[in-house]
């Protein structure tokens, strides 16, 4: 029905949490979560939702970026990859790294790009399919509030 919301209650939802990013990955028709926070501390676990199926799996990629909430995503259509960039952790302390999640491989990599933004969280990203780059604006960090805008040119081969 139109201009009306659904709860679809799906099998295996992920635990209950807030700050967490979701991405489309509209190569595979699944919906990547990473991460968030809840009443224990920050999270990093991978989750994949299939609107088909309607049913949450979690992954175990192995090796993934440290727990954290406030953090941002990016499908990488061009490429086929999920890009992560900052976040806050449960330890007190802003992240401003980035990551690369490879759905096909399940696997998470950290990408060490020269000159990244300064650490934050609160974010906002979007992926710029024409120039396959991906744009960063504003965020915060203890207090500090920021109006920047950064691009990102992702490594790796195209998959188109």
């Amino acid at each position: 029905m139109a201009n009306s919301w659904t709860n679809l209650n799906p099998a295996n939802p992920p635990s209950a949490r807030y700050g967490h990013a979701m991405v489309y990955d509209s190569s595979r028709g699944k919906v990547i979560l990473f991460g968030g926070a809840n009443n224990s501390g920050s999270l990093n676990d991978t989750w994949s939702y299939d609107p088909v199926a309607n049913s949450w799996t979690q992954y175990s990629p192995g090796f993934s970026p440290s727990a954290r909430s406030g953090h941002a995503m990016v499908y990488d259509s061009t490429r086929g990859k999920v890009i992560l960039f900052g976040g806050y952790s449960s330890s007190y302390s802003y992240r401003n790294d980035t990551w690369s999640y490879d759905p096909l491989a399940n696997r998470w990599t950290n990408l060490n790009p020269a000159n990244p933004p300064s650490t934050r969280r609160y974010h906002a990203m979007v992926y710029d399919s024409a120039r396959g780059k991906v744009i960063l604006f504003g965020g915060e960090n203890g207090g500090n509030y920021f109006n920047d805008t950064w691009s990102y040119d992702p490594p790796g081969p195209t998959t188109r």
